[in-house]
């Protein structure tokens, strides 16, 4: 969204284009690792109310986060 602002208006984003990133990538990752908190989290607030969404975004992605970089047990 960011990016197509700054070229809406012309101008360069501060940064490199390598980092052009989306919550869809990580979202991606936690439905392939078997979980989606972006569906199953109970959403707090008014819904599309710009800051209620993005609490449950951050608060997703936390999740997905977390998930992701949890130590692997090699105990097994």
């Amino acid at each position: 969204i960011l990016r197509n602002a700054y070229d809406a208006v012309g101008l360069d984003p501060f940064w490199k284009h390598w980092n052009n990133r989306c919550v869809r990538t990580i979202v991606e990752l936690g439905r392939n690792a078997g979980i989606d908190p972006k569906r199953t989290l109970e959403f707090e607030g008014e819904q599309h109310n710009a800051l209620a969404d993005a609490i449950h975004q951050a608060k997703y992605v936390s999740i997905i986060h977390q998930h992701l970089i949890k130590p692997v047990n090699n105990d097994i």
